[in-house]
């Protein structure tokens, strides 16, 4: 196990007050839990938890560290999801052959009513012009709206030729 593991039974173990109920949480044996806040105190040098046999209370260094590794832990958290959110989040602009008005009233309702963008981190271009798309705008259309409405991922190709 890592430190973040040990951090992480650490907090549990306070927060719960017991190794039992900090097992529980993180899903994993009371013996493993009480290992890896072993493994922690040894590595800091330091005894975070007095221990008897019905009781678990934190020392003053104990609180100190839960104090500040709470909040640590907590930014630490909204990080990793604010990088998954990165990865997920569709960017950039979309191109569209398709005639104006069919864009703005059929496709741009569909659009923004089946993804999540954030504001200005993607745009929609629809032109009545073809721009050497590889086949008629009516296909590019339906490959669009069978991409939002069905489970597949479509990619339209440009003719650079």
């Amino acid at each position: 196990m890592n430190r973040l593991d040990c951090d992480r039974m650490f907090v549990a173990v306070m927060e719960t007050g017991s190794f039992a109920g900090a097992a529980e949480k993180l899903r994993t044996s009371s013996g493993q839990a009480s290992k890896l806040v072993s493994r922690l105190e040894a590595e800091l040098g330091v005894r975070l938890l007095n221990r008897t046999t019905r009781a678990v209370s934190a020392t003053e260094a104990g609180r100190a560290y839960h104090d500040r590794l709470r909040p640590l832990l907590d930014a630490f958290d909204e990080l990793d999801l604010s990088i998954r959110d990165i990865s997920q989040t569709p960017t950039g602009r979309l191109r569209v052959s398709a005639p104006l008005t069919f864009g703005a009233l059929a496709l741009v309702p569909i659009l923004l009513g089946s993804i999540y963008v954030p504001h200005g981190a993607a745009g929609f271009f629809f032109s009545n012009e073809g721009g050497g798309w590889e086949f008629p705008a009516f296909w590019a259309v339906t490959l669009v709206v069978q991409a939002l409405l069905g489970d597949g991922a479509y990619a339209l190709k440009r003719n650079r030729g």
